[in-house]
Formats: C-alpha cells, sequence, structure tokens
C-alpha cells in the first residue's frame, strides 16, 4: 500500500464497520458458496474460515490505526474517508453529477 500511495492523487478509504464487514462476507459466502465471483482473480473460490473471520474482526484494532498512520503522511494527497456505504453512494452520485455537468 505504501508504494501506491506514491503514485495516487486521491486515496478513498472505505472504513465501515465491523458489522458491516462480518455481514458482507457472509453474504458473499451464502451467494457465491463453492463458485468462482468475476470479481476476484481466477481460480480463487469464495471461502470462509476462522481465521479469515478474526482478521476482519480484529481488523479495526490491529490494522486500521496503522493505515491511518500511513494515510498521515500523505497530506497533499485528496483524501476521502467514507465510514458508510450510504456516505459512498453519496459521494459517487456527487461524483457522476459533476461529471455529467461538466461534460456539457
Amino acid at each position: 500500500m505504501a508504494h501506491r500511495l506514491q503514485y495516487a492523487d486521491t486515496i478513498i478509504y472505505l472504513d465501515y464497520s465491523t458489522l458491516i464487514s462480518l455481514y458482507r462476507t457472509l453474504k458473499r459466502q451464502i451467494l457465491y458458496q463453492n463458485r468462482i465471483r468475476d470479481d476476484i482473480t481466477e481460480g480463487c473460490k469464495e471461502r470462509l474460515d476462522r481465521e479469515f473471520l478474526l482478521w476482519i474482526w480484529n481488523f479495526r484494532k490491529n490494522r486500521r490505526p496503522g493505515i491511518l498512520e500511513l494515510l498521515a503522511k500523505h497530506p497533499n494527497k485528496q483524501f476521502i474517508h467514507l465510514t458508510k456505504p450510504r456516505a459512498l453512494k453519496k459521494w459517487l452520485f456527487e461524483l457522476a453529477l459533476s461529471h455529467s455537468n461538466s461534460m456539457g
């Protein structure tokens, strides 16, 4: 991630709650059980195990602080910090609207 940040001009951080992350993980597991999703690497199957659930459960405590610290080291980048899916939908709508207005 640190390498990619050097080349990015905009950072969009989807900082959703643990419950949202767990819910979406379980939902994907049910919808795609033993099937290949179009949005993941070829040959990877949707799977769920204890290790991955614990990684999600502990992400905000173990990984999030380091990510925020790393992002703070790039104050010259545009930083969009979204904490709810509704905020993402709103931001995408506004982005599409501004894009269509700028095109005439």
